[in-house]
Protein backbone atom coordinates (compact mmCIF):
# COMPACT_ATOMS: atom_id res chain seq x y z
CA UNK A 1 0.00 0.00 0.00
CA UNK A 2 2.81 2.48 0.80
CA UNK A 3 4.57 2.01 -2.53
CA UNK A 4 1.37 2.44 -4.56
CA UNK A 5 0.37 5.62 -2.76
CA UNK A 6 3.78 7.37 -3.17
CA UNK A 7 3.76 6.55 -6.88
CA UNK A 8 0.41 8.27 -7.38
CA UNK A 9 1.60 11.46 -5.65
CA UNK A 10 4.78 11.66 -7.71
CA UNK A 11 2.86 11.12 -10.92
CA UNK A 12 0.52 13.99 -10.13
CA UNK A 13 3.40 16.36 -9.47
CA UNK A 14 5.03 15.40 -12.74
CA UNK A 15 1.87 16.07 -14.76
CA UNK A 16 1.46 19.52 -13.25
CA UNK A 17 5.01 20.47 -14.01
CA UNK A 18 4.75 19.42 -17.64
CA UNK A 19 1.50 21.25 -18.27
CA UNK A 20 2.82 24.52 -17.03
CA UNK A 21 -0.70 25.46 -15.82
CA UNK A 22 -3.77 24.09 -13.95
CA UNK A 23 -5.63 23.06 -17.23
CA UNK A 24 -7.40 19.58 -17.09
CA UNK A 25 -7.01 17.17 -20.07
CA UNK A 26 -10.12 15.03 -21.00
CA UNK A 27 -9.72 11.74 -23.01
CA UNK A 28 -12.24 10.51 -25.61
CA UNK A 29 -13.25 6.92 -26.61
CA UNK A 30 -11.89 6.59 -30.13
CA UNK A 31 -11.57 2.84 -30.68
CA UNK A 32 -15.16 1.69 -30.66
CA UNK A 33 -14.73 -2.00 -31.49
CA UNK A 34 -12.01 -3.27 -29.15
CA UNK A 35 -14.25 -4.18 -26.16
CA UNK A 36 -12.15 -1.84 -23.95
CA UNK A 37 -13.22 1.25 -21.96
CA UNK A 38 -10.45 3.42 -23.43
CA UNK A 39 -11.40 6.66 -21.69
CA UNK A 40 -12.22 5.01 -18.37
CA UNK A 41 -15.71 6.49 -18.10
CA UNK A 42 -17.36 3.11 -17.43
CA UNK A 43 -18.83 2.85 -20.97
CA UNK A 44 -17.37 0.41 -23.52
CA UNK A 45 -17.32 0.86 -27.33
CA UNK A 46 -20.81 1.56 -28.77
CA UNK A 47 -22.25 1.98 -25.27
CA UNK A 48 -20.05 5.15 -24.90
CA UNK A 49 -21.66 8.30 -26.35
CA UNK A 50 -18.24 9.21 -27.79
CA UNK A 51 -18.82 6.37 -30.32
CA UNK A 52 -22.21 7.58 -31.53
CA UNK A 53 -20.85 8.62 -34.90
CA UNK A 54 -18.45 5.69 -35.26
CA UNK A 55 -19.19 3.39 -38.25
CA UNK A 56 -18.61 0.46 -35.92
CA UNK A 57 -21.63 1.54 -33.94
CA UNK A 58 -23.96 2.41 -36.81
CA UNK A 59 -24.97 -1.26 -37.20
CA UNK A 60 -28.63 -2.11 -36.98
CA UNK A 61 -28.26 -5.88 -37.54
CA UNK A 62 -25.81 -8.30 -35.94
CA UNK A 63 -24.05 -10.07 -38.81
CA UNK A 64 -20.77 -11.21 -37.32
CA UNK A 65 -22.05 -13.96 -35.04
CA UNK A 66 -18.85 -15.42 -33.66
CA UNK A 67 -16.66 -12.38 -32.72
CA UNK A 68 -17.90 -12.08 -29.10
CA UNK A 69 -18.95 -8.44 -29.84
CA UNK A 70 -22.40 -6.86 -29.71
CA UNK A 71 -22.05 -5.34 -33.19
CA UNK A 72 -25.48 -3.68 -33.36
CA UNK A 73 -25.35 -2.44 -29.77
CA UNK A 74 -28.69 -3.97 -28.78
CA UNK A 75 -27.24 -5.68 -25.70
CA UNK A 76 -27.25 -9.15 -27.32
CA UNK A 77 -23.98 -10.71 -28.49
CA UNK A 78 -23.43 -13.25 -31.28
CA UNK A 79 -25.84 -16.25 -31.05
CA UNK A 80 -27.72 -14.61 -28.15
CA UNK A 81 -28.90 -11.99 -30.70
CA UNK A 82 -32.00 -13.06 -32.65
CA UNK A 83 -30.36 -11.58 -35.78
CA UNK A 84 -28.03 -14.65 -35.70
CA UNK A 85 -30.76 -17.26 -35.49
CA UNK A 86 -30.15 -18.58 -38.99
CA UNK A 87 -26.39 -18.08 -38.95
CA UNK A 88 -24.50 -21.34 -39.41
CA UNK A 89 -22.34 -20.55 -36.39
CA UNK A 90 -25.47 -20.68 -34.23
CA UNK A 91 -26.95 -23.95 -35.46
CA UNK A 92 -27.12 -27.10 -33.29
CA UNK A 93 -24.46 -29.77 -32.82
CA UNK A 94 -24.25 -32.40 -35.55
CA UNK A 95 -25.47 -35.87 -34.47
CA UNK A 96 -23.38 -38.30 -36.48
CA UNK A 97 -25.66 -41.27 -37.07
CA UNK A 98 -29.23 -39.97 -37.50
CA UNK A 99 -29.26 -39.05 -41.19
CA UNK A 100 -30.03 -35.36 -40.46
CA UNK A 101 -28.13 -32.07 -40.95
CA UNK A 102 -28.43 -31.09 -37.29
CA UNK A 103 -26.20 -27.99 -37.44
CA UNK A 104 -27.57 -26.74 -40.79
CA UNK A 105 -24.22 -26.55 -42.51
CA UNK A 106 -25.31 -28.67 -45.48
CA UNK A 107 -23.26 -31.68 -44.34
CA UNK A 108 -24.95 -34.79 -42.90
CA UNK A 109 -23.54 -37.23 -40.32
CA UNK A 110 -20.03 -38.47 -41.23
CA UNK A 111 -19.88 -36.03 -44.20
CA UNK A 112 -19.76 -33.19 -41.62
CA UNK A 113 -16.24 -32.43 -40.40
CA UNK A 114 -17.68 -32.09 -36.90
CA UNK A 115 -18.02 -35.90 -36.91
CA UNK A 116 -14.44 -36.66 -37.92
CA UNK A 117 -13.55 -38.14 -34.50
CA UNK A 118 -16.93 -39.77 -33.86
CA UNK A 119 -16.72 -43.57 -33.49
CA UNK A 120 -19.56 -43.95 -35.98
CA UNK A 121 -17.36 -42.34 -38.63
CA UNK A 122 -14.14 -44.26 -38.01
CA UNK A 123 -14.55 -46.49 -41.06
CA UNK A 124 -15.37 -49.87 -39.44
CA UNK A 125 -16.26 -52.34 -42.20
CA UNK A 126 -19.76 -53.75 -42.24
CA UNK A 127 -19.91 -57.48 -41.49
CA UNK A 128 -22.75 -58.63 -43.70
CA UNK A 129 -24.10 -61.63 -41.79
CA UNK A 130 -23.98 -60.81 -38.07
CA UNK A 131 -27.12 -58.75 -37.54
CA UNK A 132 -25.11 -55.69 -36.39
CA UNK A 133 -24.58 -52.18 -37.77
CA UNK A 134 -20.81 -52.51 -37.71
CA UNK A 135 -19.99 -49.27 -39.54
CA UNK A 136 -22.61 -47.20 -37.73
CA UNK A 137 -24.37 -45.97 -40.84
CA UNK A 138 -27.82 -47.14 -39.73
CA UNK A 139 -27.97 -50.03 -42.24
CA UNK A 140 -27.53 -53.68 -41.19
CA UNK A 141 -26.18 -56.63 -43.24
CA UNK A 142 -27.75 -56.77 -46.75
CA UNK A 143 -29.52 -53.45 -46.15
CA UNK A 144 -26.08 -51.80 -46.18
CA UNK A 145 -24.84 -50.90 -49.67
CA UNK A 146 -21.33 -51.91 -48.56
CA UNK A 147 -22.53 -55.53 -48.64
CA UNK A 148 -23.57 -55.69 -52.30
CA UNK A 149 -22.45 -58.99 -53.78
CA UNK A 150 -21.23 -60.32 -50.44
CA UNK A 151 -22.53 -63.29 -48.45
CA UNK A 152 -25.28 -62.24 -46.10
CA UNK A 153 -27.20 -64.09 -43.36
CA UNK A 154 -27.48 -67.81 -44.01
CA UNK A 155 -25.14 -67.56 -47.01
CA UNK A 156 -27.53 -65.58 -49.25
CA UNK A 157 -26.14 -63.05 -51.71
CA UNK A 158 -26.76 -59.41 -50.81
CA UNK A 159 -28.36 -57.39 -53.61
CA UNK A 160 -29.23 -53.73 -54.07
CA UNK A 161 -32.65 -54.78 -55.30
CA UNK A 162 -34.01 -58.29 -54.80
CA UNK A 163 -33.63 -60.32 -58.01
CA UNK A 164 -33.31 -63.85 -56.63
CA UNK A 165 -36.97 -64.42 -55.83
CA UNK A 166 -37.08 -68.08 -54.88
CA UNK A 167 -34.35 -68.51 -52.24
CA UNK A 168 -36.58 -67.75 -49.24
CA UNK A 169 -34.23 -64.89 -48.33
CA UNK A 170 -34.36 -61.10 -47.96
CA UNK A 171 -31.46 -60.35 -50.31
CA UNK A 172 -31.74 -56.56 -50.19
CA UNK A 173 -32.45 -56.33 -46.45
CA UNK A 174 -35.71 -54.39 -46.85
CA UNK A 175 -37.71 -56.82 -44.71
CA UNK A 176 -39.52 -58.45 -47.65
CA UNK A 177 -38.70 -61.99 -48.81
CA UNK A 178 -38.93 -63.21 -52.42
CA UNK A 179 -42.38 -62.55 -53.85
CA UNK A 180 -43.26 -60.34 -50.89
CA UNK A 181 -40.68 -57.87 -52.22
CA UNK A 182 -42.01 -55.51 -54.91
CA UNK A 183 -38.70 -55.96 -56.75
CA UNK A 184 -39.88 -59.50 -57.54
CA UNK A 185 -43.24 -58.50 -58.96
CA UNK A 186 -42.16 -59.38 -62.50
CA UNK A 187 -40.32 -62.60 -61.57
CA UNK A 188 -41.72 -65.78 -63.05
CA UNK A 189 -41.67 -67.23 -59.55
CA UNK A 190 -44.07 -64.56 -58.37
CA UNK A 191 -46.71 -64.77 -61.08
CA UNK A 192 -50.12 -66.32 -60.71
CA UNK A 193 -52.01 -67.22 -57.54
CA UNK A 194 -50.41 -67.98 -54.14
CA UNK A 195 -49.26 -71.51 -53.50
CA UNK A 196 -51.69 -73.58 -51.42
CA UNK A 197 -49.35 -75.78 -49.41
CA UNK A 198 -51.43 -78.89 -48.84
CA UNK A 199 -53.43 -79.56 -52.01
CA UNK A 200 -50.88 -81.36 -54.20
CA UNK A 201 -51.07 -78.62 -56.91
CA UNK A 202 -48.58 -76.14 -58.30
CA UNK A 203 -50.90 -73.19 -57.63
CA UNK A 204 -48.44 -70.42 -58.46
CA UNK A 205 -46.96 -72.20 -61.48
CA UNK A 206 -43.35 -72.04 -60.30
CA UNK A 207 -42.76 -75.78 -60.74
CA UNK A 208 -42.72 -76.53 -57.00
CA UNK A 209 -45.64 -78.17 -55.22
CA UNK A 210 -46.70 -77.82 -51.57
CA UNK A 211 -43.73 -78.09 -49.15
CA UNK A 212 -41.30 -78.17 -52.08
CA UNK A 213 -42.28 -74.55 -52.77
CA UNK A 214 -40.19 -72.07 -50.76
CA UNK A 215 -43.34 -69.96 -50.40
CA UNK A 216 -44.62 -72.63 -47.98
CA UNK A 217 -41.73 -72.37 -45.49
CA UNK A 218 -43.25 -72.45 -41.99
CA UNK A 219 -46.78 -73.19 -43.26
CA UNK A 220 -48.93 -76.28 -42.81
CA UNK A 221 -48.34 -78.86 -45.55
CA UNK A 222 -50.02 -82.14 -46.53
CA UNK A 223 -51.38 -84.12 -43.60
CA UNK A 224 -50.71 -81.27 -41.19
CA UNK A 225 -46.89 -81.48 -41.35
CA UNK A 226 -44.77 -78.36 -41.04
CA UNK A 227 -43.06 -77.23 -44.24
CA UNK A 228 -39.36 -76.52 -43.52
CA UNK A 229 -36.32 -75.28 -45.42
CA UNK A 230 -34.11 -77.12 -44.68
CA UNK A 231 -35.71 -80.15 -43.04
CA UNK A 232 -35.06 -79.99 -39.30
CA UNK A 233 -37.81 -82.14 -37.80
CA UNK A 234 -36.28 -85.54 -38.39
CA UNK A 235 -38.62 -87.86 -36.48
CA UNK A 236 -42.12 -86.96 -37.73
CA UNK A 237 -42.20 -89.42 -40.64
CA UNK A 238 -42.73 -86.55 -43.11
CA UNK A 239 -40.88 -85.02 -46.04
CA UNK A 240 -40.96 -81.49 -44.62
CA UNK A 241 -39.02 -79.83 -47.45
CA UNK A 242 -40.69 -81.80 -50.27
CA UNK A 243 -37.42 -83.07 -51.70
CA UNK A 244 -38.55 -86.70 -51.73
CA UNK A 245 -36.46 -87.70 -48.70
CA UNK A 246 -38.04 -88.25 -45.30
CA UNK A 247 -36.45 -87.75 -41.86
CA UNK A 248 -33.05 -89.47 -41.59
CA UNK A 249 -33.09 -90.29 -45.32
CA UNK A 250 -32.80 -86.54 -45.93
CA UNK A 251 -29.20 -85.25 -45.93
CA UNK A 252 -30.44 -82.22 -43.97
CA UNK A 253 -30.83 -84.59 -41.00
CA UNK A 254 -27.35 -86.10 -41.25
CA UNK A 255 -26.12 -84.60 -37.97
CA UNK A 256 -29.42 -84.75 -36.11
CA UNK A 257 -28.98 -86.88 -32.95
CA UNK A 258 -32.02 -88.94 -33.90
CA UNK A 259 -30.29 -89.97 -37.14
CA UNK A 260 -26.87 -90.86 -35.76
CA UNK A 261 -25.99 -94.54 -35.29
CA UNK A 262 -25.49 -95.92 -31.76
CA UNK A 263 -21.93 -95.99 -30.47
CA UNK A 264 -20.01 -99.08 -31.56
CA UNK A 265 -17.82 -99.77 -28.53
CA UNK A 266 -15.02 -101.59 -30.35
CA UNK A 267 -14.38 -99.83 -33.68
CA UNK A 268 -12.34 -96.81 -32.60
CA UNK A 269 -14.90 -94.42 -34.16
CA UNK A 270 -17.09 -91.81 -32.53
CA UNK A 271 -20.21 -93.24 -34.18
CA UNK A 272 -22.76 -90.94 -32.51
CA UNK A 273 -20.59 -87.82 -32.89
CA UNK A 274 -20.80 -86.89 -29.20
CA UNK A 275 -17.05 -86.45 -28.81
CA UNK A 276 -16.49 -89.74 -26.96
CA UNK A 277 -15.21 -92.88 -28.66
CA UNK A 278 -15.84 -96.52 -27.73
CA UNK A 279 -15.48 -97.18 -23.97
CA UNK A 280 -15.00 -93.46 -23.29
CA UNK A 281 -18.62 -93.00 -24.39
CA UNK A 282 -21.15 -93.36 -21.55
CA UNK A 283 -23.30 -95.36 -23.98
CA UNK A 284 -20.74 -98.15 -23.60
CA UNK A 285 -20.94 -98.38 -19.81
CA UNK A 286 -21.48 -102.02 -18.95
CA UNK A 287 -20.47 -103.22 -22.42
CA UNK A 288 -18.48 -106.45 -22.17
CA UNK A 289 -15.48 -104.96 -23.93
CA UNK A 290 -15.45 -101.94 -21.59
CA UNK A 291 -15.45 -103.70 -18.22
CA UNK A 292 -11.83 -104.23 -17.23
CA UNK A 293 -10.58 -106.05 -14.15
CA UNK A 294 -8.09 -104.27 -11.92
CA UNK A 295 -4.56 -105.59 -12.31
CA UNK A 296 -3.18 -105.12 -8.82
CA UNK A 297 0.52 -104.60 -9.47
CA UNK A 298 0.89 -102.47 -12.61
CA UNK A 299 0.35 -98.96 -11.25
CA UNK A 300 -2.64 -98.42 -13.57
CA UNK A 301 -6.32 -97.79 -12.80
CA UNK A 302 -7.46 -100.61 -15.07
CA UNK A 303 -11.15 -100.53 -14.14
CA UNK A 304 -11.41 -96.71 -14.20
CA UNK A 305 -12.68 -96.37 -10.62
CA UNK A 306 -9.89 -93.91 -9.66
CA UNK A 307 -8.29 -96.52 -7.36
CA UNK A 308 -4.98 -98.13 -8.26
CA UNK A 309 -3.54 -101.50 -7.25
CA UNK A 310 -3.88 -102.24 -3.49
CA UNK A 311 -5.93 -99.07 -2.97
CA UNK A 312 -8.70 -100.75 -5.00
CA UNK A 313 -10.96 -102.98 -2.81
CA UNK A 314 -11.14 -105.39 -5.76
CA UNK A 315 -7.49 -106.27 -5.04
CA UNK A 316 -7.88 -107.38 -1.41
CA UNK A 317 -6.13 -110.75 -1.14
CA UNK A 318 -4.43 -110.37 -4.53
CA UNK A 319 -0.73 -109.95 -5.23
CA UNK A 320 0.20 -106.31 -5.28
CA UNK A 321 3.33 -104.33 -6.24
CA UNK A 322 6.56 -106.14 -5.38
CA UNK A 323 4.72 -109.33 -4.48
CA UNK A 324 3.02 -108.00 -1.34
CA UNK A 325 -0.51 -109.06 -0.43
CA UNK A 326 -3.15 -106.36 -0.79
CA UNK A 327 -5.18 -105.76 2.40
CA UNK A 328 -8.16 -103.55 3.23
CA UNK A 329 -6.38 -102.53 6.47
CA UNK A 330 -2.63 -102.88 6.81
CA UNK A 331 -1.81 -105.67 9.24
CA UNK A 332 1.37 -107.02 7.66
CA UNK A 333 3.71 -104.43 9.11
CA UNK A 334 7.10 -105.92 8.20
CA UNK A 335 6.88 -106.71 4.47
CA UNK A 336 8.14 -103.33 3.27
CA UNK A 337 4.95 -102.72 1.31
CA UNK A 338 1.92 -100.44 1.42
CA UNK A 339 -0.61 -103.24 1.69
CA UNK A 340 -3.73 -101.03 1.83
CA UNK A 341 -2.52 -98.48 -0.73
CA UNK A 342 -2.94 -95.47 1.59
CA UNK A 343 0.57 -94.16 1.00
CA UNK A 344 1.90 -95.35 4.39
CA UNK A 345 4.16 -98.38 4.63
CA UNK A 346 4.50 -100.81 7.55
CA UNK A 347 5.06 -99.03 10.88
CA UNK A 348 4.56 -95.61 9.26
CA UNK A 349 0.91 -96.64 8.78
CA UNK A 350 -1.24 -95.83 11.84
CA UNK A 351 -2.91 -99.21 11.36
CA UNK A 352 0.35 -100.77 12.55
CA UNK A 353 0.60 -98.64 15.68
CA UNK A 354 -0.29 -101.52 17.98
CA UNK A 355 1.78 -104.08 16.10
CA UNK A 356 4.56 -105.48 18.25
CA UNK A 357 7.02 -105.03 15.41
CA UNK A 358 6.33 -101.31 15.46
CA UNK A 359 6.78 -100.70 19.20
CA UNK A 360 9.94 -98.70 19.79
CA UNK A 361 11.08 -97.02 22.97
CA UNK A 362 8.69 -96.89 25.92
CA UNK A 363 5.39 -95.22 26.66
CA UNK A 364 3.46 -95.17 29.94
CA UNK A 365 0.62 -93.29 31.60
CA UNK A 366 2.99 -90.55 32.83
CA UNK A 367 4.23 -89.63 29.35
CA UNK A 368 1.10 -89.03 27.31
CA UNK A 369 0.72 -85.33 28.24
CA UNK A 370 1.48 -82.36 26.01
CA UNK A 371 4.51 -81.29 28.11
CA UNK A 372 5.77 -84.67 29.37
CA UNK A 373 8.32 -85.22 26.62
CA UNK A 374 8.27 -88.08 24.12
CA UNK A 375 9.85 -91.31 25.32
CA UNK A 376 9.29 -93.22 22.06
CA UNK A 377 12.05 -93.42 19.47
CA UNK A 378 12.10 -93.01 15.72
CA UNK A 379 8.93 -91.90 13.97
CA UNK A 380 6.74 -92.59 17.01
CA UNK A 381 5.21 -90.59 19.84
CA UNK A 382 3.60 -91.55 23.12
CA UNK A 383 -0.19 -91.44 23.17
CA UNK A 384 -3.42 -93.27 23.92
CA UNK A 385 -4.54 -95.96 21.46
CA UNK A 386 -8.12 -96.87 20.51
CA UNK A 387 -8.54 -99.70 23.01
CA UNK A 388 -11.36 -99.57 25.57
CA UNK A 389 -10.11 -98.46 28.00
CA UNK A 390 -7.24 -96.79 26.10
CA UNK A 391 -3.64 -97.82 26.65
CA UNK A 392 -0.52 -95.63 26.57
CA UNK A 393 1.33 -96.79 23.42
CA UNK A 394 4.03 -95.60 21.03
CA UNK A 395 2.08 -94.52 17.98
CA UNK A 396 3.27 -93.55 14.49
CA UNK A 397 3.91 -89.85 13.88
CA UNK A 398 1.09 -89.87 11.33
CA UNK A 399 -1.35 -90.38 14.23
CA UNK A 400 -0.52 -86.88 15.47
CA UNK A 401 -0.29 -85.16 12.10
CA UNK A 402 -3.36 -82.92 12.33
CA UNK A 403 -5.50 -80.65 14.49
CA UNK A 404 -4.68 -78.13 17.21
CA UNK A 405 -5.30 -78.13 20.96
CA UNK A 406 -8.99 -77.34 21.62
CA UNK A 407 -9.58 -77.15 17.85
CA UNK A 408 -11.77 -79.29 15.63
CA UNK A 409 -10.37 -82.73 14.81
CA UNK A 410 -9.17 -83.44 11.26
CA UNK A 411 -10.97 -85.79 8.92
CA UNK A 412 -8.82 -88.68 10.17
CA UNK A 413 -9.41 -87.77 13.85
CA UNK A 414 -5.77 -86.80 14.33
CA UNK A 415 -4.71 -84.45 17.13
CA UNK A 416 -1.38 -83.14 18.46
CA UNK A 417 0.59 -85.30 20.89
CA UNK A 418 -0.88 -84.97 24.37
CA UNK A 419 -4.49 -84.80 23.18
CA UNK A 420 -7.25 -87.03 21.82
CA UNK A 421 -10.21 -86.47 19.54
CA UNK A 422 -13.60 -86.66 21.29
CA UNK A 423 -17.08 -85.18 21.07
CA UNK A 424 -18.18 -83.44 24.28
CA UNK A 425 -21.43 -82.17 22.81
CA UNK A 426 -20.10 -79.53 20.40
CA UNK A 427 -18.52 -81.70 17.71
CA UNK A 428 -15.18 -83.51 17.61
CA UNK A 429 -12.41 -81.53 19.28
CA UNK A 430 -8.80 -82.15 20.26
CA UNK A 431 -8.94 -82.27 24.08
CA UNK A 432 -5.54 -82.14 25.85
CA UNK A 433 -5.02 -84.88 28.48
CA UNK A 434 -4.59 -84.04 32.18
CA UNK A 435 -4.95 -85.86 35.50
CA UNK A 436 -4.93 -85.37 39.25
CA UNK A 437 -1.16 -85.85 39.23
CA UNK A 438 -0.69 -83.80 36.05
CA UNK A 439 -3.29 -80.98 36.17
CA UNK A 440 -1.48 -78.66 33.75
CA UNK A 441 -3.24 -77.80 30.49
CA UNK A 442 -2.07 -75.94 27.39
CA UNK A 443 -2.44 -72.17 27.91
CA UNK A 444 -5.84 -70.90 29.14
CA UNK A 445 -7.26 -74.42 29.60
CA UNK A 446 -8.53 -75.99 32.81
CA UNK A 447 -8.50 -79.71 33.76
CA UNK A 448 -12.22 -80.33 33.85
CA UNK A 449 -13.68 -83.40 32.12
CA UNK A 450 -13.22 -86.99 33.26
CA UNK A 451 -12.29 -89.51 30.55
CA UNK A 452 -14.30 -92.72 31.00
CA UNK A 453 -14.41 -96.02 29.12
CA UNK A 454 -17.32 -97.55 27.25
CA UNK A 455 -18.84 -98.73 30.54
CA UNK A 456 -18.63 -95.23 32.02
CA UNK A 457 -15.75 -96.17 34.34
CA UNK A 458 -13.00 -93.55 34.99
CA UNK A 459 -9.80 -94.26 33.09
CA UNK A 460 -7.56 -92.18 35.35
CA UNK A 461 -7.19 -89.48 32.72
CA UNK A 462 -9.02 -86.18 32.55
CA UNK A 463 -9.41 -83.69 29.70
CA UNK A 464 -8.64 -79.98 29.48
CA UNK A 465 -11.28 -77.49 28.42
CA UNK A 466 -10.54 -74.13 26.80
CA UNK A 467 -12.41 -71.04 28.06
CA UNK A 468 -15.10 -69.57 25.80
CA UNK A 469 -14.87 -66.09 27.39
CA UNK A 470 -18.65 -66.22 27.69
CA UNK A 471 -20.95 -63.86 29.65
CA UNK A 472 -22.11 -65.39 32.98
CA UNK A 473 -25.11 -63.02 33.13
CA UNK A 474 -26.57 -63.77 29.70
CA UNK A 475 -24.66 -67.06 29.05
CA UNK A 476 -23.87 -65.74 25.54
CA UNK A 477 -22.57 -67.30 23.28
CA UNK A 478 -23.22 -70.66 24.96
CA UNK A 479 -25.95 -72.87 23.50
CA UNK A 480 -29.47 -72.90 24.94
CA UNK A 481 -28.68 -76.02 26.97
CA UNK A 482 -25.49 -74.51 28.46
CA UNK A 483 -24.66 -71.92 31.05
CA UNK A 484 -21.55 -69.75 31.48
CA UNK A 485 -19.51 -70.56 34.62
CA UNK A 486 -16.25 -69.22 36.09
CA UNK A 487 -13.18 -71.25 36.98
CA UNK A 488 -10.07 -69.34 38.12
CA UNK A 489 -11.42 -66.08 36.62
CA UNK A 490 -11.92 -67.64 33.19
CA UNK A 491 -15.36 -68.39 31.80
CA UNK A 492 -16.53 -71.66 30.22
CA UNK A 493 -19.69 -73.01 28.62
CA UNK A 494 -20.91 -76.14 30.41
CA UNK A 495 -24.22 -78.02 30.32
CA UNK A 496 -26.32 -75.94 32.71
CA UNK A 497 -27.09 -77.24 36.17
CA UNK A 498 -30.48 -77.77 37.77
CA UNK A 499 -30.13 -75.91 41.07
CA UNK A 500 -32.31 -72.80 41.13
CA UNK A 501 -31.14 -69.43 42.44
CA UNK A 502 -31.02 -69.66 46.23
CA UNK A 503 -30.51 -73.43 46.30
CA UNK A 504 -27.50 -75.22 47.77
CA UNK A 505 -24.71 -76.14 45.35
CA UNK A 506 -21.46 -78.07 45.35
CA UNK A 507 -19.89 -77.67 41.88
CA UNK A 508 -19.44 -74.56 39.73
CA UNK A 509 -21.91 -75.85 37.15
CA UNK A 510 -24.63 -77.00 39.58
CA UNK A 511 -26.61 -73.76 39.14
CA UNK A 512 -29.02 -72.95 36.34
CA UNK A 513 -27.65 -70.62 33.61
CA UNK A 514 -27.20 -67.09 34.93
CA UNK A 515 -26.25 -68.42 38.38
CA UNK A 516 -22.95 -68.69 40.25
CA UNK A 517 -22.14 -71.11 43.11
CA UNK A 518 -20.73 -68.92 45.89
CA UNK A 519 -20.12 -69.24 49.66
CA UNK A 520 -17.71 -70.87 52.12
CA UNK A 521 -17.28 -74.03 54.17
CA UNK A 522 -18.83 -72.40 57.23
CA UNK A 523 -22.07 -71.06 55.83
CA UNK A 524 -22.25 -73.42 52.86
CA UNK A 525 -22.46 -72.76 49.08
CA UNK A 526 -25.54 -71.40 47.34
CA UNK A 527 -26.57 -70.40 43.81
CA UNK A 528 -26.66 -66.61 43.43
CA UNK A 529 -27.61 -64.52 40.36
CA UNK A 530 -24.67 -63.29 38.27
CA UNK A 531 -24.50 -59.53 37.73
CA UNK A 532 -22.39 -56.78 36.18
CA UNK A 533 -20.13 -55.05 38.73
CA UNK A 534 -20.50 -51.72 36.94
CA UNK A 535 -24.00 -50.53 37.81
CA UNK A 536 -24.87 -53.59 39.88
CA UNK A 537 -27.24 -54.89 37.19
CA UNK A 538 -29.34 -57.02 37.14
CA UNK A 539 -29.78 -57.46 40.90
CA UNK A 540 -33.36 -57.10 42.18
CA UNK A 541 -35.16 -56.88 45.51
CA UNK A 542 -32.61 -54.49 46.97
CA UNK A 543 -29.67 -56.92 46.51
CA UNK A 544 -26.17 -55.56 45.88
CA UNK A 545 -23.81 -56.76 43.15
CA UNK A 546 -20.70 -57.99 44.94
CA UNK A 547 -17.56 -57.92 42.82
CA UNK A 548 -15.80 -61.17 41.83
CA UNK A 549 -13.31 -60.19 39.12
CA UNK A 550 -13.82 -56.51 38.34
CA UNK A 551 -16.38 -57.17 35.61
CA UNK A 552 -18.84 -59.70 36.98
CA UNK A 553 -20.18 -60.35 40.46
CA UNK A 554 -23.08 -61.98 42.32
CA UNK A 555 -26.28 -60.57 43.82
CA UNK A 556 -26.78 -60.76 47.58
Amino acid sequence: MKITRVFIILASISLAACAGSNKTTTQTETNCADSIDNDGDGQIDCFDSDCAASPACNVTTETNCNDDIDNDGDGQTDCADSDCASNIACQGTEICNNGADDDGDGQIDCADSDCASNIACQGTDEVCNNGSDDDGDGAIDCADSDCLGQAGPGGITCEAAETVCNDNADNDGDGDIDCQDSNCSSSAFCQGPDEVCNNGSDDDGDGAIDCADADCNGQIGPGGIACQFPESTCTDGADNDGDGNTDCADSDCATNPACLPPENCTNGIDDDLDGATDCADADCNGHASCVASEICNNGIDDDSDSLIDCADPNCVGSIGPGGITCQSTETNCTDGGDNDGDGQTDCADSNCAGNAACQTGSCDADHVYFDSGDTCTGAYQCGLNDDDPPVATCLADSTFAGGTFYGACSGTYQCPMGSICLNAGAGNQCFPLCSATHPDCPPTGVCFYSLVDGSNNPTGWNLCKAPENCNPVSSSPCTASQGCYSIDDSYYCFTQGTVAIGGACEYVDDCVRGGVCIGNTTTGYFCKSSCYTAGGSPCTGGDTCWDLDGTYGYCD
